[in-house]
């Protein structure tokens, strides 16, 4: 990888995080020597069901997203796109193994950190706990919401939900995968997003 683009993907891992929390130099330095940079092709798995999660990322450019199940009852169950934290939460944490893949949907440049390196920051830098409780706080919301909003309401409002929640997903999504997180048909999302007056099912 050239120098340019490292820079310029750490300099923006950084940003997010000062956006959070001001780091001091030497949390940066050590953040520096620490993560990894790495990219992935459209399809790439970068983690597989059943394998242990031990990374956590940083998506600098691209789309992520998680998958259960295999063939006709495959899954979307999340997706983050740029500037956000993607892993298999309770693999994560717990050292359990994944209950998905964790799949990227276009070319993705992440950035990565592993869970041992990052309670190890923790230590050497008390400061960067503020970042981790932090993100907890911003991302668990956003994880109660998707998780009732498509499950416990019909078909109709599931998709204005998502439209209101996730609009610039459209394009970049595959329909399929769509469909499959809201818990609809490709079929009624297609119709839906073509304007159709359908009734909800």
């Amino acid at each position: 990888m050239n120098h340019l683009l490292t820079t310029a993907v750490t300099s923006a891992l950084f940003n997010y995080l000062n956006g959070i929390s001001l780091m001091s130099a030497g949390l940066k330095n050590h953040l520096a020597e620490t993560i990894k940079i790495e990219q992935f092709k459209k399809g790439d798995v970068l983690v597989f069901t059943g394998q242990p999660c031990d990374h956590l990322y940083f998506i600098y450019r691209g789309l992520i997203a998680g998958y259960i199940g295999q063939g006709k009852s495959r899954k979307c169950t999340w997706f983050h796109k740029e500037g956000n934290v993607v892993m298999s939460v309770e693999s994560f944490y717990n050292k359990v193994p994944s209950p998905e893949d964790i799949v990227a949907v276009e070319d993705s440049i992440l950035v990565s950190i592993s869970f041992d390196e990052l309670e190890e920051t923790y230590v050497l830098y008390p400061e960067f706990n503020v970042h981790g409780r932090l993100l907890l706080q911003r991302y668990y919301p956003i994880w109660v919401s998707m998780h009732y909003s498509v499950r416990y309401n019909n078909a109709l409002n599931k998709y204005k939900f998502f439209m209101k929640v996730f609009p610039d997903f459209i394009g970049r999504m595959p329909y399929k995968a769509i469909a499959s997180f809201i818990g609809i048909s490709h079929t009624y999302l297609s119709q839906l997003l073509n304007g159709s007056n359908v009734s909800k099912s």
